[in-house]
This record gives structure tokens, sequence and C-alpha cells, in this order.
């Protein structure tokens, strides 16, 4: 049976998508602890409202993070993505 967390070995890099400089910070402690390379990326932040309404948070996180991700991944090697 897994683990019902992550293994010990494994690292947690937090992440706030609505910020540049966090967001290389993270990347920063990928690349000193592990590497320029990276196995694969699986991107699932989002922002969304089962009410319906417009909101601001929707352009920030999933619209603008994940272009903030991909501008940072642009100095890694990533083998697979999606």
């Amino acid at each position: 049976m897994g683990y019902p967390f992550p293994p010990p070995t494994a690292e947690c890099v937090c992440i706030d998508f609505t910020s540049d400089t966090s967001i290389k910070n993270a990347f920063e402690r990928v690349r000193f602890a592990y590497g320029n390379r990276i196995a694969s990326v699986v991107h699932l932040a989002a922002y969304y409202d089962f009410s319906g309404e417009s909101s601001p948070l929707y352009q920030k996180i999933t619209v603008e993070g994940t272009e903030r991700l991909l501008k940072e991944l642009q100095d890694f090697e990533v083998e697979q993505s999606g």
C-alpha cells in the first residue's frame, strides 16, 4: 500500500501563482537542489467560481499565474508537460 502522505524524501516547494518573486524563488530552489532538468510538470492550479460571477482571481491566478510558470520553465530542460 502507498503512503498516505508524500514519502520523507519528497520536498514541497510552495508557490504563490500571483507573485513573480514567489515563482522565481521556487524554481531557484528547485534548480539549486535538483539541477536544470525536470522530468515532468503537471499544472493544476486555477481559480474557478461555481457561482458564474466574474472574478479578477481568474485572470490573476489562472491566466497570469500560468504565464509566470511557463516563463520560469523556459530556463529548464522539461521532458514532459501537460
